[in-house]
């Protein structure tokens, strides 16, 4: 045994110690910053889509990798292999000082990670490529001194806790070790060391082989990697097939295969290869194109690249009869999705595309007699259209029961969801609903590959976070991780795919890209072909501009006005004032945004000013009882004023009167409990501006816009009387029960909302917008008054005339309201002021804009750039989801607390919150249903084997906190984040965030067990 220090010790065993500590410790250290920065089960992907580590790992390396995904570790990576892959993979977040590969090695008081890479790969050659191998005292201090200095560093990044690295530094540097274990790690460093000599002198002569050939190493290495694989494809005898492959790497010369034997090409059969560089990426797509296809084209393909091959199985079916009877230009919107391929089907509105993917549904499942196919819309009221159609045309799969609409509401008292969609063939559903599916923590799971078709209608919400993209992100999952070789096809249907408020046409071109990337589409399906005949069934509506006008003497707004500057003038009495000049820096902002209010009250500057001004006051809230109340308070009533503003603005003196007396009802209830005299006052001088407008309301000049929509309505109705159908166009749900009350009684006009979610109460349930929509249909209604839920998809034949009443929409909604009109020689009507017409001139140029970007993009082939930029989205969501279960593990249970966000009353304590199935949080403490008061919804609303029964109101502040929820018999308060606020509980900082990944402390899901022990109490 010999330890540092001792006189007799070899110099040898020195050698030992720093053989073990690069071979051994420094790569441990490292494949911990690795496992940083990379998942492992994703490193083969990353590794593969950059075109550098493609170039220069060699087989062995690869071989590692692999185990790496299967293992889930590092745990084989040494140095070299680790230094390669972080410095191609993060090449400029991790650069070193001096650079890469720098001649100078990196100084002392560099200490970025990088430059800590590059000393550990220096480090580590030194340590091997010594020709002696005694090493002094000296030079074995100078070596741990500096791998302690990089642990010391490391073990930061890898979150690392009580010096873990350092000491294990520490520990090798004055260990005990026996002439065994030194001989053991000696025979390890010649070992590394010839083969180290061995690889490089082989290097060495492949380099000089290959100048002798007039060939350097910068060119392109041979190593074909497959991006994208041959797919098994099934099509109907008569069209054309095509079966082809995406590799990196450069180029061959392809052989392909049909039941191992060679083809012949010719006028029926061709070949096609087309390069391209994406991303420093080489890029082949290898193409078979088989024209006319037969039965006895069937057979297996395969595509031989050198060593590397390719696979699939091509069947080609009869050709039934369709149900569906398609015009010309629908077909030539169906060619490419009933080759099998994914699509987007671009078409303007009234042109079918409905019918076009039942026609691509019955060709499916014609070709799979298995299959299963899912049909997603946006809302309640698209998907009843939809699957009413559906079980008229396909009348053999309703009669079979095979066909099925899901219903959120009734999940726990139906069939449960796995059960229906694998027993029946066609089902319709939500995005959100599919999502909540295929989610890998709910109970009722499905698997993407259920499915063999995706129909995406409305297809443009394919974008950032929006649930349809969820449903891609659960493809792309599949795609990449699944052992599975079963992906479903993906169809959309759009009219306008937008061009995400493009400000050229270069924009609105990346944006397509985008769109078809997050669905991995490389074709698009538009209409060239035939389309005069297209022209044909279309119809242009004719475009009428009115600009606004505002009544001549409005006394309403200088009420409004005088009510909005007494509310203001509290901001500046003396409590306020003396609460504000405490010495914090939060007080002292809110001081600052209260004396500094947008003068023009009509504005969204002053809208957005109260919002941030509530959000300021809602920070300093558990610092006083009473002053952030009235302040609150008073914020609020500003809210409403200029909520008042704006209906006097679109409607007539009783609107505002009404809104008025319904909120004075929940402010005077809210006054009981009022700790100042000041709140009392508030609410005193909103019933007086109430009783003011009253009084007044039969000498006030009714709107003259009111007056304009009125007059186009009845002009319109008396050329076509009682086959009139109008749509209007409002911003909010209550705007939009007012002006339909408003209206001529010949019109039989109502209105059509959304679900019941917003604060005002015009709000519709599903059962009542699809009798609305029965109804309109019927005649019964002739005119409906609607907010933006009717402005997608709604299938109204005889619709003749649009009203947009100021309305601001962005270039999608502009063209799908318009497409509301179905009558040829009907009009759309913009009613609007001087800026929403400069805006809607901008929806009119992008729309222009795309409209180009799809002409650019059906004449390229995207086929690698798809696929390179599909991977690339998938890599950024498993960074994303990495991150967020980093930031999960770190959140702990308990430390804030729960407080109205109106008044700063204590709720309940963070150890109490809990969440119903991942996304109801609710408060697991009974005491809390002695500390409120309920008021009974007008309707019990269910869902997901919830009810939500009450609204419920703090006892002593008698805000609004929520709601009751029933779940499995026990009565839950459900907390609304609108309602409340959360505060660390030692700072007593509010608690910023935006949606409930972002809250920073841990909720557990209540179980079952807890569930029951609650019940009993």
């Amino acid at each position: 045994m010999a330890t540092l220090g001792n006189p007799g010790i070899s110099y040898k065993t020195h050698y030992a110690r720093l053989g073990h500590a690069a071979q051994n410790l420094i790569p441990r250290f490292l494949q911990e910053v690795l496992l940083y920065y990379e998942n492992p089960k994703n490193i083969d992907y990353s590794c593969k889509k950059n075109y550098q580590l493609i170039c220069r790992l060699k087989s062995s390396d690869w071989t590692k990798i692999k185990d790496a995904v299967n293992k889930g570790s590092y745990q084989d990576f040494d140095i070299p292999l680790i230094y390669t892959i972080l410095r191609n993979i993060h090449y400029t977040t991790l650069e070193p000082t001096n650079g890469w590969d720098s001649k100078i090695d990196p100084q002392p008081h560099q200490m970025k990670t990088g430059d800590d890479l590059e000393r550990c790969r220096r480090r580590r050659n030194k340590i091997i490529h010594r020709g002696n191998t005694e090493v002094s005292d000296q030079e074995l201090h100078d070596y741990f001194d500096e791998f302690g200095a990089i642990a010391s560093r490391l073990q930061i990044i890898c979150n690392k806790k009580n010096n873990e690295f350092v000491l294990e530094v520490e520990d090798l540097r004055i260990c005990s070790m026996d002439e065994d274990t030194e001989r053991k790690y000696l025979e390890e460093i010649e070992e590394w060391r010839c083969r180290s000599l061995e690889y490089e002198k082989h290097i060495s002569q492949l380099k000089e082989h290959l100048l002798g050939m007039g060939i350097s190493d910068q060119q392109e290495n041979e190593n074909a990697v497959f991006i994208k694989a041959l797919k098994e494809t099934t099509c109907i005898e008569g069209n054309t097939v095509t079966l082809q492959c995406i590799v990196s790497g450069s180029k061959y010369i392809a052989e392909w295969l049909k039941n191992d034997e060679e083809i012949l090409y010719g006028r029926k059969v061709r070949q096609e290869c087309l390069s391209d560089i994406i991303d420093d990426i080489h890029v082949q797509v290898y193409k078979l194109v088989i024209s006319e296809s037969t039965d006895e084209d069937s057979g297996t393909y395969t595509l031989k690249l050198g060593s590397k091959t390719s696979s699939c199985v091509l069947s080609i079916t009869e050709r039934i009869p369709s149900l569906i009877k398609l015009r010309k230009y629908q077909e030539e919107l169906a060619e490419i999705a009933v080759t099998g391929q994914n699509t987007i089907i671009c078409v303007g509105t009234n042109a079918g595309k409905t019918y076009v993917a039942y026609h691509i549904i019955e060709d499916h499942l014609i070709k799979y007699p298995e299959g299963k196919v899912v049909f997603i819309n946006k809302t309640n009221v698209l998907l009843e259209q939809q699957y009413s159609r559906a079980c008229k045309v396909f009348k053999d799969l309703n009669f079979q029961g095979k066909i099925y609409k899901w219903d959120a509401s009734l999940e726990g008292e139906c069939e449960p969801f796995p059960s229906i969609v694998r027993r029946v063939t066609l089902f319709f559903c939500t995005p959100k609903s599919l999502c909540n599916h295929l989610d890998e923590k709910s109970k009722n799971k499905i698997p993407m590959d259920l499915f063999t078709l995706i129909v995406l209608d409305e297809c443009h919400h394919v974008v950032r976070r929006n649930p349809f993209n969820e449903i891609m992100n659960y493809y792309r999952r599949h795609k990449f991780e699944s052992e599975s070789s079963m992906t479903p096809q993906v169809l959309g249907l759009t009219a306008s795919p937008g061009t995400n408020r493009a400000d050229d046409g270069f924009s609105a071109v990346q944006h397509l890209k985008c769109l078809m990337a997050n669905m991995d589409v490389s074709k698009l399906s538009v209409v060239r072909k035939y389309e005069q005949e297209l022209l044909n069934y279309s119809s242009t509506p004719t475009k009428v501009k009115i600009r606004s006008t505002e009544r001549q003497h409005d006394p309403v707004e200088g009420i409004l006005f005088k009510a909005i500057k007494n509310v203001e003038s509290v901001f500046t009495n003396r409590k306020v004032t003396s609460f504000l000049m405490q010495d914090s820096l939060e007080t002292r902002t809110l001081l600052s945004a209260l004396e500094s209010p947008p003068l023009d009250k009509r504005v969204t500057r002053y809208v957005q000013w109260i919002s941030e001004t509530k959000r300021k006051t809602e920070s300093v809230m558990l610092k006083d009882a009473d002053v952030p109340r009235l302040i609150h308070i008073c914020l609020r009533h500003l809210e409403l004023y200029v909520e008042c503003l704006e209906m006097n603005s679109l409607l007539e003196i009783e609107n505002v009167t009404e809104l008025l007396t319904d909120s004075y009802g929940l402010f005077s209830y809210e006054s009981q409990q009022a700790s100042t005299i000041q709140e009392r006052e508030i609410i005193e001088a909103l019933k007086d501006v109430t009783t003011c407008l009253r009084e007044i309301r039969h000498s006030v000049e009714s709107n003259p816009d009111v007056n304009e929509i009125i007059k186009t309505l009845l002009q319109e109705y008396e050329i076509l009387n009682d086959d009139s159908r109008f749509l209007v166009f409002v911003k909010t749900r209550a705007s939009a029960k007012a002006l339909a009350k408003r209206l001529p009684d010949c019109l039989k006009a109502t209105h059509l909302t959304g679900g019941t979610k917003s604060k005002d109460k015009a709000g519709l349930h599903i059962d009542e917008q699809l009798e609305v929509m029965g109804r309109f249909r019927e005649g019964e209604h002739l005119c409906i008054v609607a907010t933006s839920v009717a402005c997608e998809g709604l299938d109204i034949p005889q619709c003749n005339l649009m009203i947009r009443y100021k309305f601001r929409v962005d270039e999608i909604s502009s063209y799908q309201m318009r497409g509301r009109i179905r009558d040829k020689g009907g009009r759309e009507v913009i009613l609007a002021s001087s800026e929403d017409f400069e805006r809607e001139t901008k929806n009119i140029l992008r729309q222009f804009y795309m409209k180009n970007a799809i002409e650019q993009v059906i004449d390229l082939d995207l086929t690698a750039h798809i696929a390179i930029a599909e991977r690339g989205i998938y890599a950024s969501e498993v960074q994303g989801r990495l991150l967020q279960q980093r930031q999960s593990d770190s959140k702990t249970i308990g430390a804030f607390t729960v407080n109205c966000k109106f008044c700063g009353k204590p709720i309940a304590d963070g150890q109490f919150i809990r969440n119903i199935k991942r996304k109801i949080t609710i408060i697991f403490d009974k005491t809390i249903l002695t500390r409120i008061r309920r008021e009974p919804l007008k309707k019990i609303t269910k869902f997901d084997t919830i009810k939500k029964t009450e609204r419920v109101f703090g006892n002593i502040c008698g805000h609004n906190w929520g709601v009751i929820l029933v779940y499995q018999q026990c009565d839950f308060v459900a907390i609304s984040k609108d309602k409340v606020n959360f505060f660390d509980k030692f700072s007593k900082d509010l608690v910023k965030f935006k949606k409930w990944p972002e809250f920073p402390y841990r909720i557990d899901e209540v179980s079952d067990e807890e569930v029951q022990r609650y019940l009993s109490q």
